[in-house]
């Protein structure tokens, strides 16, 4: 069958006409019933070679014929009218006639539209329209009869305002309301205006126009008629205050809703609106719906008693019901039947009521909001929990629910920066929900984005219309339908785009919630790159108005490609070609449908900023020329022009890049900016405080530093208008990031201006930014390094906060950007002191080193308080410091008099100190070893401890004549020496005698037949807990009962995974531990155990949690590497342990509970694919298996097993359960 894609008014010119048909309709036909007849010789002409001639039904007889409407040929054959629905049709073949029928208003209208579609008529745009060449039109067949799955069905995708913003030709927004009428919307856009109303609608859509269509509680009950004699209709606020404006902290006033005035009043309105909408028209124009909704914007409706007695036992929702909406419906149901009151389920008021029912006449418009909603997946999935919650908790109170939910919308606050992506699924799967639930209807805001349209937006639009009619269909069809017919021969490339995104948007592990949408996991340059390589295929295969299309769906990829220029430049040879291009595509969809000018005001097209600021070149700011290898700029491609709250993008020539964002409003200082993250909580965004503006009316730079970045974060100030898209530097994680992955140092460079800032300035007020540049954490432009000192207990780069003054102490300490010896600021400190504060547990004896540099006047004195559980010690430095104008590091050591829990580190000066670069070590004298022997003992309980030596050698020899110092818990026998400063516990575990027995057990079968060395490998559940982790506890029982029978060596790394274990093998590892193997191999093992596993099978919500960090054939490839270097090493026994078994629930809780880029630790499935690896290397090698993994998943106590904070690391249980295997399995071989 040939198909043909044409214009809706085009009409197909044929020179030969077939058969000749009557269309038959009633003498009596509505306007509806009319424009049916027209549409379908309209049609049926362009489609078939037949002639259909439109008569009167007096005027026919026989058969061939046609009948449209409510005929009396019709009811004669058993169609009964009056018991069909306004939009129930009837599609019937009657003795070689074919009947269309329907309810009124437009029964037959939609009768008509589904008989084309059944002939493969299909309206996929307001310009696009399928239409197949049949060889006639056969009248049998036909035994239908249908309504709309959903009553109601509004896109509101603002089309037609953007044929109206553009001035086109009235015509296009004439097609486009047909357009819609074909797809069976019926519903408006707006009110009066032609531009924006169509041309039917439905029964929810028919409200009265004589008061705004929600938040008019005040046209009701009007505050400039009512509230200076009478407050007491209007709100109460906390103080026990009658309000109607906001203001000193209120925000908009609502009714007092339990105040029979303002019921009586409300009615006598209402009444006199329905007459006045009644007044000189038929009954068919009188609209059905009655909207009596709350004012936008407040916390609460009324705070009296009487309101607040309904409110605390039935919430907001309650009370508007009760008290007021289910009143005023019933009254009207008894004077005016059939008329419907609407009110809003919104914000405070969007919880269901606990008891209350509303009124059979009363609709609740319930917005599903989207500021909390994730409008790209369904209603259904987790991410929508609550929100679903909502829908659910109306639905039960047996409300007649019209829904006003949400798409991806477009525009500068919705779609900025613009983004590939697509919400289809959640759209398909939404619909079919609100029908199964018995909706009214569904209103859904979809604004189209005037400059760089959505992808895929007609296909949302035709799939959405199409199933909020009929949900039976079937989604997929509906899409490769739209396809074929408005692509082409472009439809496979624009498929596979699509379904790209879908299942891009189906793995992102977060929430994407509307006005703050982040970075798609999906989205990175790769993905970017194979876009765009499909849409130049696409392009390739089509012409005329199919490559035009394809030219549309373009366009938001390439203001991604070019906005995201930090990322993609690289991947694209002939970056000024696509720039180019953008300009062209734009400026095409800006003027088609004969627009007279761009999108935007008359004055200025406001919206081609955006464009002229995307293409700009950004140059390197030459204060960072020698770092531009290092940071990232951002300019004007990245802000948000936002005129409307007095913040624009405008032109500068101050600024380099010759634009600058500009708020125009005076603002009191200090100035207050941020850079706010959605993935972290508003505690965690950055904050940037300016006490004082520069005179010179010229752009000085500040910084942010150390600002952690999500999927979604932006500059942010003025209370909003200010918005500069930062997202494009996030880095989507892989899993095994260091710790400052993804943070920066935040630069702006910012200008002061006008009088409210510049003493006697004639400029107009502003506060304006050219430049954003992100640079690595502590790099200043042209300085040092950061501070990050090796060996060092803790330090203080004074980049965050200022040290702390006790309110007892004299001083003032603050952080100073104007003499930082690195990074971006120093600690002050003025006539005082000020100490600095962290948790380091210490023993009596322990010797300790406090480093700072410092310069300034006068001199600079050290202390210190340490902490116990309940009292402190001070300790203080006897000498003090001259201080001088350059920085030096100055220093105290001191000994710990008594054990500490914390310490503050104390510094004091006479004058003014400029300190940086803090660090705190221990200064044991490492020529020094102290060692236990036994290091961990387990006892029975109540039996006394096994004796503990402490040696203490110097220079690996016995030292002369120590002078150690011995105490002892109940957990552990503790040694220090005075002298050397070096340390030493010995822990004591003790378990139930049975307990002990099964240790006993295992360790009095194992005989070596010489001395052993044993090595572990491992990960953290090898490295935690030295001292009494189970590498201790099986060296002690393997010595237990054969003293000096073996000798343990734990050489194991937290965080390791078998890639970084290869890696540092092979001298490669770049870490904080990348030292730990030096000297491993300095001892010939008898045994080595490798135990890893859950680092290597974490997953990551980057990935949606479905794959392991380390994919399984790179484990075996891994694990054969290091068994070759152990056997290399002469290791003569290799030993592979299984993973450890975990708490899965608590990994997964973790894993969920936030928003930010999260890993996934312990899934059962990806452990066991783990040891079903190392099994079989077990056996192409010829090696043991020691299975761990088992025991712990079927223990009695599993739970107990593993830290209840993480579910993986090992309690003390868990290291005596793994140890006991262990120790079994020894048994077992010796």
């Amino acid at each position: 069958m040939k198909k043909m894609t044409l214009g809706i008014l085009t009409v197909l010119a044929l020179t030969a006409w077939g058969t000749e048909y009557k269309i038959a309709v009633s003498g009596l036909a509505n306007k509806y019933e009319k424009l049916a007849a027209e549409e379908l010789k309209l049609f049926l002409e362009q489609i078939t070679p037949d002639k259909y001639t439109i008569v009167t039904e007096n005027q026919v007889g026989g058969n061939g014929i046609v009948y449209l409407g409510q005929t009396e040929f019709a009811a004669k054959n058993g169609i009964t009218f009056n018991k069909l629905a306004r939009e129930e049709l009837v599609l019937k073949s009657i003795d070689g006639n074919l009947v269309i029928s329907g309810g009124r208003p437009v029964g037959t209208l939609y009768g008509v539209y589904e008989l084309l579609e059944r002939l493969g008529v299909y309206f996929l745009n307001y310009d696009v329209t399928v239409l197949p060449a049949i060889k006639s039109l056969k009248l049998e067949g036909y035994d239908l009869t249908k309504k709309p799955s959903i009553s109601n069905r509004v896109v509101y995708d603002s089309v037609s305002l953007w044929l109206m913003r553009r001035a086109c030709p009235m015509k296009y927004a004439k097609e486009y309301w047909r357009y819609k009428l074909r797809n069976r919307a019926n519903g408006n856009q707006g009110r009066g205006s032609p531009w924006v109303v169509g041309e039917y609608a439905g029964i929810q859509s028919n409200v009265s126009s004589k008061v705004p269509f929600a938040h008019n509680f005040h046209h009701y009950v009007s505050p400039a008629k009512y509230f200076a004699e009478h407050p007491e209709y209007f709100s109460m606020d906390e103080k026990g205050e009658r309000f109607c404006k906001p203001g000193n902290g209120r925000r908009p006033a609502q009714l007092c809703l339990t105040n029979p005035d303002v019921l009586r009043i409300t009615l006598d309105f209402l009444r006199d609106m329905i007459e006045s909408d009644r007044k000189n028209k038929s009954e068919e124009e009188w609209p059905l719906v009655y909207d009596i909704s709350a004012m936008d914007g407040s916390r609460y409706f009324c705070l009296c008693p009487e309101c607040e007695a309904i409110t605390k036992v039935e919430g907001h929702s309650g009370l508007l019901l009760k008290a007021y909406i289910n009143p005023i419906a019933e009254t009207i149901a008894k004077e005016y039947p059939g008329l419907m009151i609407r009110t809003f389920a919104y914000s405070f008021a969007e919880k269901p009521p606990k008891t209350v029912r509303p009124v059979e006449n009363v609709i609740i418009y319930y917005a599903d909001l989207y500021l909390r909603a994730d409008y790209y997946r369904p209603l259904t999935s987790e991410f929508n929990r609550n929100q679903l919650e909502l829908f659910n908790g109306w639905k039960a109170v047996g409300a007649r629910i019209y829904l006003w939910d949400y798409w991806n919308m477009g525009g500068p606050h919705y779609f900025s920066p613009p983004r590939i992506e697509t919400g289809i699924d959640a759209i398909i799967e939404d619909i079919k929900l609100f029908a199964k639930s018995g909706v009214e209807g569904v209103m859904t805001e979809y604004g189209i984005d005037p400059l760089k349209p959505q992808m895929f937006f007609a296909l949302d639009n035709y799939v959405a219309l199409q199933l909020m009619y009929d949900v039976s269909q079937n989604p997929e069809m509906l899409i490769d339908r739209f396809m074929k017919g408005y692509y082409g021969a472009a439809a496979p490339e624009m498929r596979a785009i699509l379904d790209s995104l879908r299942d891009g948007v189906k793995k992102h592990p977060g929430r994407q919630v509307s006005m703050s949408v982040g970075r798609w996991n999906f989205s990175t340059p790769e993905f970017l790159q194979k876009t765009w390589q499909l849409l130049e295929a696409a392009e390739a295969k089509t012409s005329g108005e199919y490559r035009a299309r394809v030219h549309t769906e373009m366009i938001t990829p390439l203001w991604e490609i070019i906005g995201r220029r930090n990322e993609t430049e690289k991947l694209f040879p002939d970056f000024n070609e696509l720039k180019r291009k953008c300009r062209e595509l734009t400026m095409a969809n800006l003027l088609k449908n004969e627009a007279k000018r761009p999108e935007g005001t008359k004055e200025k097209p406001t919206y081609l900023n955006q464009l002229d600021a995307l293409l700009m070149e950004l140059p390197c700011p030459p204060k960072f020329m020698e770092q531009r290898d290092q940071i990232m700029i951002f300019g004007a491609p990245n802000f948000t022009d936002n005129p409307r709250y007095d913040c624009p993008v405008i032109d500068d020539a101050d600024s380099p890049t010759g634009k600058a964002v500009s708020y125009r409003k005076a603002v009191k200082l200090p100035l207050r900016l941020g850079v706010a993250n959605r993935d972290v909580s508003t505690k965690e965004w950055g904050r940037s405080i300016i006490q004082h503006a520069p005179q010179d009316e010229k752009y000085h730079w500040y910084c942010m530093p150390r600002i952690t970045f999500g999927s979604k974060t932006w500059m942010h100030g003025f209370n909003g208008p200010l918005r500069i898209d930062l997202s494009s530097a996030y880095r989507i994680p892989a899993g095994v990031e260091e710790p400052d992955f993804n943070v920066y140092d935040v630069w702006y460079s910012l200008k002061f201006e006008g009088p409210a800032y510049v003493k006697g300035s004639r400029k107009e007020n502003a506060i304006s930014i050219d430049y954003v540049v992100l640079t690595p954490p502590g790099l200043m432009p042209g300085s040092s390094p950061p501070f990050r000192p090796q060996g060092a207990i803790a330090w203080d780069d004074l980049e965050k906060t200022a040290w702390h003054v006790a309110p007892s102490w004299k001083g003032q300490t603050a952080l100073d950007k104007n003499h930082p010896r690195t990074g971006n600021s120093c600690g002050i400190l003025t006539e005082g002191k000020c100490r600095w504060y962290f948790r380091h547990p210490g023993q009596a004896g322990e010797k300790f080193e406090f480093q700072v540099y410092a310069k300034g006047e006068g001199e600079l004195r050290f202390g210190a308080f340490l902490y116990q559980e309940k009292r402190y010690v001070t300790i203080n430095d006897d000498k003090s410091h001259k201080l001088s104008d350059k920085y030096q590091l100055y220093s105290y050591h001191f000994s710990l008099p008594e054990d500490m829990q914390a310490i503050s580190l104390v510094i004091e000066t006479t004058g003014t100190v400029y300190f940086d670069d803090a660090a705190f070590y221990n200064r044991a004298d490492q020529s020094y070893a102290l060692s236990a022997r036994p290091h961990y003992q387990m006892i029975a309980e109540d039996a006394p401890h096994l004796p503990v030596s402490f040696t203490l050698t110097h220079n690996s020899q016995p030292a002369a004549d120590p002078k150690l110092l011995v105490s002892e818990s109940e957990k552990e026998i503790r040694a220090v020496d005075p002298a050397s400063g070096q340390v030493c516990r010995a822990i004591v575990q003790r378990v139930p005698a049975g307990r002990l027995a099964e240790f006993d057990a295992a360790a009095q079968k194992i005989k070596f037949p010489k001395p052993a060395k044993i090595l572990y490998l491992g990960d953290s559940l090898t490295d935690f807990d030295r001292g009494f982790n189970h590498t201790d506890i099986a060296d002690f029982f393997l010595n237990k009962f054969t003293s000096g029978q073996a000798e343990v060596y734990n050489y194991a790394v937290r965080g390791e995974d078998i890639q970084r274990l290869s890696q540092r093998l092979a001298g490669q590892a770049r870490d904080r531990f990348k030292d730990r193997y030096q000297g491993m191999f300095d001892h010939q093992y008898d045994i080595a155990f490798i135990f890893l596993g859950h680092n290597d099978t974490k997953t990551h919500s980057a990935k949606n949690f479905t794959e392991p960090v380390i994919p399984l054939a790179q484990v075996k490839t891994l694990y054969q590497q290091v068994i070759d270097r152990l056997k290399k090493e002469g290791v003569k026994r290799i030993i592979l342990m299984s993973s450890s078994s975990s708490n899965y629930d608590v990994c997964l809780a973790n894993s969920i509970k936030s928003n930010r880029p999260r890993t996934r630790f312990g899934e059962p499935k990806h452990l066991e694919a783990f040891n079903a690896v190392l099994q079989e290397l077990v056996k192409e090698n010829k090696l043991e298996y020691l299975d761990v993994y088992n025991p712990t998943r079927n223990h009695p106590d599993k739970p107990g097993l593993f830290n209840p904070n993480d579910g993986v690391h090992l309690s003390v249980a868990g290291h005596q359960a793994i140890a006991l295997e262990v120790l079994r399995y020894l048994a077992q071989k010796y």
